[in-house]
């Protein structure tokens, strides 16, 4: 009995002990929850949003995500904890149009929305790039009243079509600049093409609840760079322009449709030439006397003339209808043709007559017969004229006509009355569905609603989304870099977008950044500034408006990290562009990752707040390098290659403390660990704090990655030339060696 007892004894203490270990557990968690550093990642404004989406993507341990920005639209498609919109009464949440000023005076709007939601945080991450993205300079920019305008013609106080909350709206034109030369890519779907620098943005389509055979039934939409894009991608295109119904007067002439098939006609085949007392409209006859009778007899209802055959050719004299159709443009040389503004205003009416008045002229009627025994029909241009060609394009994309690509062709022509062949290049469209324009021409049933166009399942005639009365889905056929050009940028008041070439674009700014850093600085919080700065080349305006918000940042936070686009490329001048621009904002969102993880996330060495808070708290400008290795001196050469290749041109020699995260997978050891502080340790002054964390990451598996951030460096890349500082006082041995001499004492 005296065992048993003494048993039943032993186990109860083992249970007593047992549950005081649990009870102290608990009491360390409760503890831990209360004192653990309470991280928050800010993404303001584009840029900084698409880091808010890669960072979410990812996971941060332990981190918050806040997204802030002053385009509603822009913050609905971007993934993050905490959505803060700014600037409701400044620019009703339509965006600030890559103004820094507006975006400031937002931020300040909202500054305790901001302050409310970085309460009580430690640490806070301030990320945002500091630069937007721009077009070519012959890019056609969808306006109204004027229609297709290039972009480095747009004026402040034009009025461009935008896309807002599905809706298709007219917004007007802010500002208007170009902004240097820049990489740039030509996105192509199978009706729409444009040439984008690498980094400005397109509304792109995400498919959500998936079935097979590609078909979805719900979907996202987000802000993509052009780099980021790739074959197979969605993205929102025009699908039409709603209907306007202008009229015009000339005189006692009206502008209708009878006037519009007839000025189509006389675009393509018609002139007007004067001599002293002569003011004659011609046109050339075609083999088709049905079609010459039909132009006659259209020239006597507009203008009540009788045509005279001259043998060669129709004419009629007239001073009247030459001064009208001068005025409205037709007198120009058949390269510099061009359609006039009128024919955009007016209703789809006369936009079709003008269409098929131009294809009588110069347009060829195809018909195919396909193996099912339907019917294909189109019409093929082809013409000397380039714009014309485009704008014959773009007002297909208003009326909602299936139109291909403009593409073009050189080839040696022999001219009328002329012995020498001579290069000649033609631009060439064709249209698609032609019963769209009139039913008599194809003999085919004409669908009503939208079907499943572009795989979407959800669409129905009695409830189709509000987006589909004006845009579509456009499927991604290439995204080709064509190398470098000058651009051009519009600022677009309220949603902060506008269509070009049929496909939605975006641009974007980020004034409001430092007001985040001020108010997260007032609250006590360790702020740590990381950002991107354009191209040199993209332009002095758009350069020094970075290097303004560069400067009230470094003026703002306790660090500053800084990515320049310049040293990117420079470090790495054989990757692809947009593999370049990935390496940046992973650089970017690992160095959130990798500085928050060393304080939330268990590792082989891991380190407190404190730690983090004495190297970084007022660090100054910070540079960042990442090295990764997979040899038998791994360590070594993990450690050089971030040393040796950091983003920012520095002299780390007299920096003030580094903080270095060495990482590896389930084979690294501290000895590696070890090795890689002691290197960097060698190259910094002996008063520089050096704080570590070394972390298992499955993923790195036989491989060892460092990441090396050092505070209290100057850059005369960012902030001009740096101070020198004083010289050394140098012992009287090291100035012996120097100088191959021996002092005597």
């Amino acid at each position: 009995m005296e065992i048993n007892i003494r048993g039943q004894e032993e186990f109860s203490g083992r249970q007593e002990s047992r549950r005081s270990n649990e009870d102290i557990d608990r009491e360390l968690e409760e503890l831990l929850s209360k004192h653990r550093a309470k991280i928050k990642v800010v993404g303001v404004g584009g840029g900084g949003n698409n880091t808010i989406n890669r960072v979410t993507e990812i996971g941060v341990s332990g981190a918050e995500t806040i997204a802030v920005n002053t385009d509603a639209q822009d913050l609905l498609y971007t993934n993050a904890d905490v959505k803060i919109l700014i600037g409701r009464e400044t620019t009703g949440g339509l965006g600030a149009g890559s103004i820094p000023k507006i975006g400031e005076e937002s931020a300040r709007e909202n500054e305790q929305d901001i302050r409310k939601r970085l309460q009580g945080a430690d640490m806070v991450f301030i990320t945002c790039g500091l630069g937007g993205g721009c077009l070519t300079g012959d890019s056609l920019v969808y306006s109204n009243p004027k229609g297709p305008v290039r972009i480095d013609s747009i004026k402040p106080d034009n009025r461009v079509y935008s896309f807002e909350n599905g809706r298709l709206v007219r917004r007007k034109v802010l500002a208007a600049m170009k902004t240097g030369v820049k990489k740039v890519f030509e996105v192509k779907t199978k009706n729409h093409c444009l040439q984008a620098s690498y980094d400005h943005p397109f509304l792109k389509v995400v498919p959500e609840k998936l079935e097979k055979q590609g078909r979805f039934y719900d979907y996202t939409l987000e802000w993509s760079p052009a780099e980021a894009l790739k074959k197979g991608d969605l993205v929102v295109t025009l699908r039409n322009i709603d209907e306007t119904k202008e009229g015009l007067k000339i005189d006692d002439i009206n502008i209708d449709e009878k006037f519009c098939r007839l000025y189509g006609f006389l675009l393509g085949d018609g002139w007007i030439t004067r001599s002293k007392d002569s003011w004659k409209i011609c046109f050339s006859p075609s083999k088709n006397k049905e079609q010459n009778e039909k132009y006659i007899e259209l020239i006597k209802e507009v203008f009540n003339l009788e045509m005279k055959f001259g043998g060669n050719w129709y004419y009629a004299n007239s001073k009247k209808a030459y001064e009208i159709l001068e005025e409205l443009g037709l007198k120009k040389p058949a390269k510099e043709k061009e359609i006039p503004e009128f024919i955009f205003k007016f209703p789809n009416s006369c936009k079709k007559e003008f269409i098929l008045g131009l294809a009588d002229a110069d347009g060829q009627y195809y018909r195919q017969i396909k193996d099912d025994g339907r019917e294909k029909n189109e019409i093929r241009f082809e013409m000397s004229s380039e714009k014309l060609i485009r704008q014959l394009k773009v007002l297909c994309n208003y009326l909602g006509l299936r139109a291909s690509n403009v593409s073009s062709r050189t080839r040696e022509i022999k001219p009328p009355n002329s012995k020498q062949k001579i290069k000649s290049t033609s631009w060439n469209l064709r249209i698609y569905k032609i019963y769209q324009l009139d039913e008599s021409l194809e003999n085919t049933r004409n669908r009503k609603g939208i079907g499943l166009l572009y795989k979407y399942h959800r669409r129905m005639k009695l409830n189709k989304p509000k987006i589909f009365n004006n845009f579509g889905f456009g499927r991604i056929q290439s995204v080709t870099e064509v190398g470098e050009k000058e651009v051009y940028d519009i600022t677009v008041e309220g949603s902060h977008n506008f269509v070009a070439e049929g496909f939605v674009v975006h641009n974007t700014g980020t004034g409001a950044a430092p007001v985040v850093a001020e108010v997260a600085k007032k609250l006590g919080a360790l702020t740590v500034g990381i950002v991107t700065i354009p191209f040199t080349m993209e332009g002095q305006r758009r350069y020094e408006n970075a290097i303004m918000g560069l400067d009230k940042l470094e003026r703002t936070v306790d660090t500053l990290i800084v990515i320049p686009n310049d040293k990117l490329l420079e470090l790495a001048p054989d990757l692809p562009l947009q593999t370049s621009f990935k390496v940046a904002d992973e650089i970017l969102t690992n160095a959130v990752k990798g500085i928050a993880e060393l304080v939330t996330k268990a590792g082989l060495v891991n380190l407190d707040f404190a730690d983090i808070k004495a190297v970084m708290s007022d660090g100054g400008v910070a540079l960042i390098g990442v090295g990764e290795s997979d040899t038998e001196n791994r360590a070594a050469e993990a450690v050089e290659k971030a040393i040796s290749n950091p983003l920012l041109d520095v002299d780390i020699s007299g920096a003030t403390g580094a903080l270095i995260n060495v990482s590896g997978g389930q084979d690294l050891t501290l000895s590696e660990a070890r090795k890689v502080v002691e290197t960097v340790s060698e190259r910094l002054d002996d008063d520089a704090r050096i704080i570590w964390g070394a972390q298992i990451s499955d993923d790195l598996e036989n491989t060892l990655r460092t990441m090396l951030i050092v505070t209290g460096v100057t850059s005369p890349q960012i902030f001009g030339k740096r101070t020198a500082p004083p010289p050394r006082k140098k012992a009287k041995s090291e100035i012996e060696e120097e100088l191959g001499i021996d002092f005597v004492d």
